[in-house]
Formats: C-alpha cells, sequence, structure tokens
C-alpha cells in the first residue's frame, strides 16, 4: 500500500512516469475499494499541500489519511443511503475535528484553489504529465505548465509557456482551456499541440483529433475553429493569424521515436514534403520543420540540446529549410547534416556553437 500512496503523490506533483502512470491506473481500476482510497488520499494532500515543508509531508499526511479512512468507512456503513453525506464531505468534518481546520482557517480557505501549480521542464529535457482530470500532456523543452487548485473540480484552465501536446479527457460540464499570451483554445476532448514560447515570433496551434476553438483573449469574437489536420498561425506581436491545411502528426513527432531520419533541405525550390518517419515510441530530441527560418530552427535546437547557437549572417537567418530528424541524433549529428547539405561551416566551444557559410570562413582565413 504504501507504494500506491508514493505512486499518488507522484501523480499529484506532476512526476509520474508512463509505466507508473499504467500501474496506478489498473490499481485504481480494480475495485471501488482502490477508489475510494485514491479520493481519499489525494485530497489529504491537496490540504497538507497548503505551507507545508517537504520534511515533514508524507509524516504527516500518512497518519491523517488512515484516520480520515477509518472513520469514512465506519461512517459508510452506519448512515442510510438517502440522507447520507457526500463522501468527500467526511474527509473535510474528519480533517477539521482533528486539527487541519485550524490550518485552513490560518491560511484561508480558499488557499488550495487560488494556488497554482506549476510545472517546468528545462532545456534538454521532455516530460509526459497527467492532470488530475486524466488529461495526459507531452512538455517540450523550456516549457512550463499552470494550472489551479480548483483544476478538474471548477474548472479545467492552464497556462502554457512553450510547447505541449494535449490529449484531454472529455468532461461536457467543464471545456478544457488552455491559455498562452494573447491566445486561447477551448475544446471539450481532443488531441491538439500547441507551441507558443514567448520568444518565438510565431505560435501555432495544430489540430489532431477532435474539435478546437482559438481564440484572442482581447478579442473573443475573432475565433477560429480548427479541423483535424489544420493548423492556426499566430504572429504574436502583430496578431495576424493563418490557417492551413497540414499532416498533423509531422507536429507531434517530437512526443515519439522513429525509425530514420531525412535531411535538412533548403525549400528554395522545392516543396517540403511530409515526414518520412513514422511513429513508434516515447523518445527524445525528435525535430521536424516545416519551411522554418534558420533563425527559428536555431531556437528549436538551443532548447532541445541547451546549448547557445550564434548565426551571424542576417541571410543565414531568414533562410527557409524543412526536413527531420529522428533516432535521437546528437547536436553534433544534426549540425553535420546541416553543414554537409547545404555548404555550411559550424565551430563548437563548449556550449556555444557557431554556424557559418562555407565562403565566409574562407574569406576570414584569406
Amino acid at each position: 500500500m504504501d507504494n500506491i500512496f508514493k505512486l499518488i503523490k507522484k501523480q499529484f506533483n506532476g512526476a509520474l512516469t508512463p509505466s507508473e502512470e499504467q500501474e496506478l491506473q489498473a490499481w485504481y481500476n480494480n475495485n471501488a475499494n482502490n477508489q475510494r482510497t485514491y479520493t481519499c488520499y489525494y485530497a489529504t494532500l491537496k490540504l497538507f499541500r497548503i505551507k507545508q515543508k517537504e520534511k515533514h509531508f508524507t509524516a504527516r499526511v500518512i497518519p491523517a489519511y488512515n484516520r480520515i479512512y477509518k472513520i469514512t468507512r465506519q461512517k459508510e456503513y452506519t448512515i442510510n443511503r438517502k440522507h447520507s453525506i457526500a463522501w468527500i464531505g467526511y474527509v473535510a468534518i474528519v480533517l477539521l475535528a482533528f486539527g487541519v481546520g485550524y490550518l485552513l482557517k490560518s491560511t484561508g480557505e480558499n488557499s488550495w484553489d487560488n494556488s497554482m501549480q506549476s510545472i517546468e521542464i528545462a532545456y534538454g529535457s521532455k516530460s509526459l504529465v497527467t492532470l488530475p482530470d486524466g488529461t495526459q500532456v507531452w512538455l517540450n523543452s523550456g516549457s512550463k505548465l499552470e494550472y489551479p487548485g480548483s483544476f478538474g473540480r471548477s474548472n479545467r484552465n492552464v497556462n502554457l509557456k512553450g510547447e505541449a501536446y494535449f490529449e484531454v479527457s472529455k468532461n461536457k460540464e467543464l471545456p478544457f482551456r488552455v491559455s498562452s499570451g494573447k491566445i486561447a483554445s477551448h475544446v471539450l476532448g481532443t488531441k491538439f499541440n500547441m507551441k507558443a514560447y514567448p520568444e518565438d515570433e510565431k505560435a501555432k496551434i495544430t489540430l489532431v483529433e477532435g474539435s478546437l476553438a482559438v481564440e484572442n483573449n482581447k478579442n473573443s469574437k475573432a475565433n477560429i475553429l480548427l479541423k483535424p489536420n489544420q493548423q492556426v498561425i499566430i504572429n504574436q506581436k502583430s496578431e495576424r493569424t493563418q490557417v492551413r491545411n497540414v499532416i498533423a502528426s509531422n507536429y507531434v513527432m517530437w512526443t515519439t521515436s522513429h525509425s530514420k531520419s531525412a535531411a535538412l533541405s533548403p525549400t528554395d525550390n522545392a516543396k517540403a514534403p511530409a515526414a518520412t518517419c513514422l511513429p513508434k515510441a516515447a523518445a527524445r530530441n525528435i525535430l521536424f520543420f516545416d519551411e522554418e527560418p534558420l533563425s527559428q530552427i536555431v531556437k528549436d535546437l538551443e532548447r532541445a540540446f541547451n546549448v547557445h547557437i550564434v548565426i551571424e549572417d542576417k541571410t543565414l537567418r531568414e533562410k527557409h529549410f524543412y526536413g527531420d530528424f529522428c533516432n535521437e541524433e546528437t547536436i553534433t549529428d544534426i549540425l553535420k547534416i546541416i553543414a554537409e547539405k547545404n555548404s555550411l561551416y559550424y565551430t563548437i566551444k563548449g556550449d556555444t556553437i557557431q554556424i557559418m557559410k562555407k565562403n565566409e570562413i574562407r574569406n576570414r582565413v584569406n
């Protein structure tokens, strides 16, 4: 049972691995008693998280859970069903009885609901997070996801800075809303990718499955309704939008493993093809570029590999490319492909990389 408590706590903190998520889900689905245990312990975690330090956390939560569960189980069998109080109500009553009510009073009854839970992903890393409502979120490098303590009960609102792929659990009563700067997306249950790093010129929202309404937070009438395999591109400064048809699976390749790699090529005289890689399983450092300027590609590489890349030539920064990289290539592998196919040269000093044209390096030597 201690292992289950650990898994619930990891889910509460957004740190479950895919295998742990499956283990916890299987245990939860096994019987109603497990579901009651989960609900009780999760509620206890919420209340005890208020201004509690980690070193005191487990020691206080486990005894609290045991008291709550024992008393609520007794109540369950002695009170007539027609007049029984909601099970979660017992949790609140018992918590008040042994002193947690004082904690709530001193910190404010709405402290948890008003507090924001935050998940941040470092450069060079990715993470799969399961939200309290069952929604799965893949977070890309350098991303931050926030949601209120009331998430899943009175709302399903999240804030995103960065890139995330969402598989939203269905709930007709509580639409799922993702906000990022001036952009907001509303869904009931769907799969979509949102890329909205504050430092990027453009934000992109790509719909894989279901339906999705995209709006400007300052102008709710300017809604765009996306269909599967459609993408909206928003200039984050001018707020100009463009909707286009795409192969949506290409834009979630970063969440999956692939079988081979395609070279990054300029798009001057050729149309970007569909991605050559087929999804298999979770992995890292899988990038897809569809007629992107090298300046944007550099930002994605910096986030994915936690490096700093310098391109002094303005025309080179503005040159557009397409291609994808699979099999978890290193930054050196990717640079070699880019350089060989496009007559470029690069140098690496520590975590700083400089990219230039070959004729530029010859001029410097001469």
